[in-house]
């Protein structure tokens, strides 16, 4: 029997297959081989919006992307992305980001951009299995870390971090001054630029919380993370799943919670209630939000 959340992702597919046009209803039921009523109240119910929101919220989507990374024309982009004309597509894309497609252009993807990527089925199972996690929010102080680090990219870092964990974790008793014997942190810098000769776009610190910034080891990095509040996760399948939780919070949770990320990094930390030889236990993933 197909499962409620294959009807869903195969009208996901479908609707990805056609953003540069405007969908119906019957169009992603038929996809998925329901009714435009059954369809339509088990797509709201899993993913959390109506398909023909999430539809137009993708494409929005899709075109604030080609306004940043190309010099396309506005009128060639809502053309491309479904809207019968330039006006159309303005009112649209100044409903959902509260601001012109030539200022959005101009001013670039902001922390607080309100779009909406593709629906998983990592996505889908958090909220059918109960995921909608909810967070804690605590202020923390600044405070330092020492470790390894590198840069990574968004498509493949998942995928290329452990590596980075491997070498760390043999050093992990060679970091001076440590807070805490158990506890370590996997920091992702994601604002800062590349060095020359590297590439990636965004910086990951596998590291240890320090009392001081003092005698680093030499194949080794310190940053300080600033004072922030923060939202804490409690992610409890270990690294299973764990990029799908993240994407969840920053594609779900934080667009419905009307919070604003705050300017410091995020990230995982991993204390005795984790097991690094099983890569099973508890992951705490911290947010910063602004006040």
């Amino acid at each position: 029997m197909v499962s409620n959340r294959s009807r869903v992702l195969d009208g996901v597919a479908w609707i990805e297959e056609h953003l540069g046009e405007e969908v119906s209803v019957a169009d992603v039921a038929r996809a998925a081989g329901l009714s435009p009523f059954h369809f339509h109240r088990m797509f709201a119910e899993l993913a959390g919006e109506p398909p023909i929101a999430y539809a137009r919220a993708r494409r929005l989507t899709s075109a604030a992307r080609a306004l940043c990374g190309t010099m396309r024309p506005i009128v060639s982009i809502a053309l491309d992305a479904g809207f019968s004309c330039q006006e159309a597509f303005t009112r649209a894309f100044r409903r959902r980001f509260a601001t012109t497609p030539a200022a959005f252009r101009k001013h670039g993807l902001g922390p607080g951009a309100d779009l909406r990527e593709r629906l998983t089925a990592g996505d889908l199972r958090q909220r059918e299995e109960g995921m909608p996690m909810r967070p804690k929010f605590v202020e923390r102080p600044a405070f330092h870390v020492v470790g390894m680090c590198g840069w990574f990219e968004s498509g493949s870092g998942p995928k290329e971090i452990p590596a980075l964990w491997d070498r760390f974790g043999p050093r992990i008793g060679d970091v001076p001054n440590k807070v805490e014997d158990f506890a370590c942190y996997g920091v992702c810098f994601g604002d800062n630029s590349p060095a020359p000769g590297t590439e990636g776009d965004f910086f990951y610190l596998a590291a240890a919380e320090v009392k001081s910034l003092r005698k680093i080891p030499s194949d080794m990095v310190g940053k300080t993370i600033p004072a922030c509040s923060y939202a804490v996760f409690t992610h409890r399948t270990g690294l299973t799943g764990l990029v799908d939780a993240i994407r969840w919070v920053w594609g779900t949770w934080l667009p419905k919670s009307k919070r604003r990320p705050a300017p410091a990094p995020d990230f995982e930390r991993y204390d005795e209630r984790f097991d690094p030889a099983k890569n099973k236990g508890i992951i705490e993933y911290w947010v910063p939000l602004l006040p």
